[in-house]
């Protein structure tokens, strides 16, 4: 996929970002206006801390944070209930008309282009 980036725009880099630290995952949520100790404590305990350390599933464990004040649960359903938030509010900002899909709409069909 790199060739036909770098052909289709100009330049690509292909990188593996490293996992956040357990300190920048608990800024970020203390920015994110979430106690970052609870936070990571709470993923720790749901042996979901993997989640912790990425940005786009820590943002998953903060917005399912502040819906309950608690994190419980595997993380699959961790996992899940992040996605099924995305999927019920989207990002309007992106969005250059009015959503037509339910959530469960757009869930079916981001399974069906999952890998």
């Amino acid at each position: 996929m790199t060739p036909v980036l770098s052909a289709a725009v100009g330049a690509c880099q292909c990188v593996d970002l490293a996992p956040l630290s357990r300190q920048e995952a608990g800024v970020l949520a203390d920015s994110a206006g979430v106690p970052d100790q609870e936070l990571v404590s709470a993923a720790e305990a749901a042996r979901a801390a993997a989640l912790a350390g990425v940005p786009l599933t820590l943002e998953l464990l903060v917005v399912t944070y502040r819906a309950d004040g608690r994190r419980q649960g595997t993380p699959q359903q961790l996992f899940a209930s992040g996605v099924n938030w995305l999927a019920e509010e989207p990002a309007r900002n992106r969005l250059s008309k009015t959503v037509t899909t339910t959530a469960v709409q757009r869930l079916v069909a981001a399974g069906r282009v999952a890998p």
